[in-house]
């Protein structure tokens, strides 16, 4: 298995599952045998349950998606090319702040043109009119080419830009034909699609039509009010209330307090460079990679904060708290059609810590959000206790399409990979095993 996986990845299993911490194939496997033998049901289960089957049949999965449709497929390797189009379609269509032209242009120039081999952004136009643009670029894996989503691990959120109409009646056999016709036209061997949500805005994905596995970890989310004070009696008891209160007032005592939502470009620049370095403790402290160990992604989220900062609906809007001008905690979201994302957070950890300034923080960045007249807000992926203690889980999906033979062993592949991180983070033995292995491994250097 270990050469197989190899062989159609170019890289070793163990250094794709580094993100659950797992260091090498033979700890996975080692980690694999040690499940329960309901875990082992389980991950059998998973994998041959048809929901999950790599096939171009039809999905068992029911549909209300009746409207099928011829779809005129262009592939785009420019962003400028197609900008009026993008931009038009984003003025109003059903989308999450990730797929904004400014940030995705951004995260190219920065980070993404030393990572894929080629764009793939994908339009495609129905009666004449665009109905839907897919965000792809195309990584080598070996000798394959294989399409994901732009953006990374930085988007918690993968879906592309959607005429509202399209998003709720495009059949499965549509968007499924759409897919080959991107193939075609950009020599793909496989896709490989993370982070969908299954419901946006209350609107069922079309991508669940498509052959599709839960992915490893759901995201937050909750609705918010235009009285904030409404919706924090109603989200947190009276007891959780009052303690903050008090964390509030201790921190006072230690010092001045500034909560700051960032409108101005020097304020975003104090939140991102806070980010950047609260980030980096934070993950050497773990024992796992940085989000930002690619310089590149610093600069994109320094240089997109400060440009986007004090427009109506910002890619990144920032917020941050400091005591006696030392930055404390900060959190990092864009805005889009009426909802916050949260895509990046970080707090300092010493003596300051037990007041909670997260909690504070993000209690006000709620409160900030209400009274802008936003209607969600989201924490993005990973189930924590801060999340936990506002939002709902808001589970998420991911679809492996295989074109090629080569690229169906890839697919299978990579989709037994998320079902084992699945597996591994919903076992409180095996993810506490996990999280061990990264302390021991940061101690070691």
């Amino acid at each position: 298995m270990a050469a197989f996986v190899r062989g159609i990845q170019g890289r070793p299993l163990g250094k794709i599952l580094d993100s659950v911490g797992t260091v090498s194939l033979e700890l996975v496997a080692s980690v694999t045998i040690s499940f329960h033998q309901s875990d082992r049901h389980l991950m059998a289960n998973a994998l041959s349950d048809p929901r999950y089957a790599l096939s171009d049949g039809a999905s068992t999965v029911p549909s209300s998606l009746p409207r099928t449709v011829a779809a005129r497929i262009r592939v785009v390797s420019d962003f400028d090319v197609i900008e009026a189009e993008w931009r038009a379609l984003e003025a109003d269509c059903v989308m999450s702040v990730y797929h904004c032209f400014d940030w995705l242009k951004n995260w190219h120039a920065h980070v993404g043109r030393h990572e894929c081999a080629d764009l793939a952004l994908v339009v495609g136009e129905i009666d004449g009119a665009t109905a839907f643009i897919l965000p792809l670029g195309i990584w080598r894996s070996g000798p394959l080419r294989v399409a994901s989503w732009l953006g990374g691990k930085l988007n918690n959120y993968n879906f592309g830009l959607w005429r509202a109409d399209v998003y709720t009646t495009l059949a499965p056999d549509t968007l499924r034909k759409s897919l080959k016709d991107v193939a075609a036209q950009a020599r793909i061997d496989s896709f490989e699609l993370h982070n969908i949500p299954e419901i946006w805005s209350g609107l069922r994905s079309p991508f669940l039509g498509l052959a599709h596995t839960p992915s490893p970890s759901a995201s937050y989310v909750m609705d918010l009010e235009s009285d904030f004070d409404t919706l924090y009696g109603k989200a947190r008891s009276s007891k959780s209330r009052r303690s903050l209160r008090k964390k509030y007032d201790r921190l006072q005592e230690a010092g001045h307090v500034d909560i700051v939502h960032a409108i101005t470009p020097e304020q975003a620049r104090i939140a991102a460079d806070a980010t950047i370095e609260l980030r980096n403790e934070r993950a050497l402290e773990a024992g796992i990679p940085s989000v930002f160990a690619n310089s590149g992604v610093a600069d994109l989220i320094r240089d997109t904060a400060i440009s986007a900062a004090g427009q109506a609906e910002p890619v990144l809007d920032t917020h941050y708290l400091a005591v006696d001008g030392i930055v404390r905690a900060t959190y990092v979201g864009g805005v889009k059609n009426g909802r916050y994302s949260c895509s990046l957070n970080s707090f300092r950890d010493d003596d300051l810590t037990a007041m909670s300034p997260g909690d504070l923080l993000l209690t006000e960045v709620i409160r900030n959000c209400c009274e802008r007249g936003l209607t969600q807000l989201d924490l993005g992926i990973g189930e924590m206790r801060y999340k936990t203690a506002w939002c709902e889980a808001d589970p998420l999906i991911d679809c492996f399409v295989p074109v090629t033979l080569a690229g169906r062993f890839h697919a299978t592949a990579r989709s037994w990979v998320q079902t084992a991180k699945r597996l591994i983070k919903g076992n409180p033995v095996l993810w506490q095993m996990v999280l061990r292995l990264r302390k021991l491994r940061a101690k070691r250097g």
